[in-house]
């Protein structure tokens, strides 16, 4: 089964997609920031990462990147 990570800041979005994206048969992990959603991802090695550009503290651009950095 296809795993995918949310990172996103906003509760609300990763609530709606959690649920679509469960209800479709995905396993969905979910991450309030860039720190938290880098930990899941070296753990998880998820097949999609859903990211938000504009977060507080490390931004989508800095996760990104982070995880390209990480074989």
């Amino acid at each position: 089964m296809d795993k995918i990570v949310i990172i996103d800041d906003e509760e609300d979005i990763r609530d709606i997609l959690s649920y679509n994206l469960v209800k479709e048969g995905f396993t969905v992990f979910s991450a309030a920031n860039g720190q938290e959603g880098i930990q899941i991802c070296k753990t998880e090695l998820p097949s999609l990462v859903i990211l938000d550009v504009m977060m507080p503290g490390m931004d989508g651009v800095e996760v990104c990147e982070s995880l390209r950095k990480t074989p």
